[in-house]
């Protein structure tokens, strides 16, 4: 198993810290303690199970767990980043939230949020309780510094009302500090899409800290429209949410369909810009749902290389096809408007022949205001 570690205030990766991975209260026979590489650690081979705990410490920070760590047989898993807050920060901290309907980004009220100390803590004790008011908004005051677990719960059922699945995201304490955080949760019954065709939503963990929506499709004028977050309106669609600081959400709504193509949704690692081998895309647990009258379709982001991923289309008949494809942004050129004639250079797609396909070339890298 692999993953990132960083400081939770400055946001930048901490080199030299130590990771130990035991199971039971024990190491590992055959694994050794691993120091992080440009924030970096990979453990030794280990058997295929559940259960196992992983220990983060470093010179100056507050030591953190991730609990229930699971492995696949046969596959390399990545761990959801973990951030350490220094020492010079320690002392009691306030999480405060929004809990929001992923769908259309109305507040929910009435949850049960659950605090747990340290990370993926299920089943753990709960150190502290609050309940989502009318607006949807939460306080957890008195925490001490660290990474908590937070566990979301309807706590009132009555029939025709939506209902949601439980829901667990981390979040830092800081000490004399107020951590702010959205948390979008899914539906599952009784969506309401308010007479739109289509609703698509994007979350992802804690890092990269801006991952940004792209959709495209066919304009009155033979061409392509672009929306993104400097343009978020074309006539029937419009980004709705544009988030910059982290897990999301982004919402993307089609009310209807223009004639003439194909739709095609995208995400892009905005911070790792023109870059030409990174993964913290891979990395970011990136998950894009979209709703529509047929119901839920889900795409998680592939365990490959690439700034950008381009995760499916909308076709003439308004049925979503997956595409699930990851590339660089300086091989692609720009978002794919439609099926091209494409290649394989490694694992990252690029152009064959610019003149046979029909790339839209776009500008990644304005700047936000």
């Amino acid at each position: 198993m692999k993953g990132l570690v960083y400081d939770g205030v400055t946001k930048q990766v901490i080199n030299g810290a130590k990771v130990k991975l035991t199971v039971d209260g024990l190491s590992l026979p055959g694994t050794t303690d691993k120091v992080t590489t440009n924030g970096l650690y990979e453990t030794d081979v280990v058997p295929a199970g559940f259960g196992y705990l992983l220990e983060i410490e470093a010179d100056g920070y507050i030591p953190e767990r991730v609990l229930s760590v699971s492995v696949p047989d046969g596959q390399a898993e990545e761990v959801k980043a973990v951030n350490l807050v220094p020492t010079a920060f320690q002392g009691m901290g306030k999480i405060s939230g929004v809990a929001r309907n992923a769908v259309d980004n109305t507040v929910i009220p009435n949850l049960t949020v659950n605090a747990l100390r340290y990370i993926d803590a299920w089943g753990s004790e709960v150190v502290k309780t609050a309940l989502t008011d009318q607006n949807g908004a939460f306080n957890l005051e008195g925490l001490e510094a660290g990474n908590y677990t937070l566990e979301f719960n309807l706590t009132l059922e009555e029939p025709y009302v939506t209902s949601y699945f439980s829901h667990r995201v981390t979040a830092l304490s800081i000490g004399g500090q107020v951590t702010n955080t959205e948390v979008p949760i899914t539906p599952y019954r009784n969506v309401d899409l308010g007479g739109a065709m289509f609703r698509i939503i994007l979350k992802w963990n804690n890092v990269p800290y801006d991952l940004d929506s792209h959709l495209t499709g066919p304009n009155d004028e033979n061409g392509r429209f672009h929306i993104h977050f400097a343009n978020p309106y074309f006539n029937g669609a419009r980004l709705d949410r544009d988030d910059r600081d982290g897990t999301g959400p982004e919402m993307v709504t089609i009310d209807y369909l223009q004639p003439g193509g194909v739709y095609r949704f995208s995400v892009h690692d905005y911070k790792s810009g023109g870059l030409t081998s990174s993964d913290t895309l891979a990395k970011s647990v990136a998950k894009v749902d979209v709703y529509s009258e047929s119901g839920l379709v889900s795409f998680n982001v592939p365990n490959q290389e690439g700034t950008l991923w381009t995760v499916f289309e909308i076709d003439e008949s308004g049925n979503v096809v997956p595409v699930n494809t990851m590339g660089y942004e300086v091989n692609q050129g720009g978002i794919r408007s439609s099926a091209g004639i494409r290649s394989r250079r490694g694992a990252n797609p690029v152009l064959q022949d610019p003149v046979t396909t029909d790339y839209w070339p776009i500008v990644f890298q304005e700047s936000k205001p």
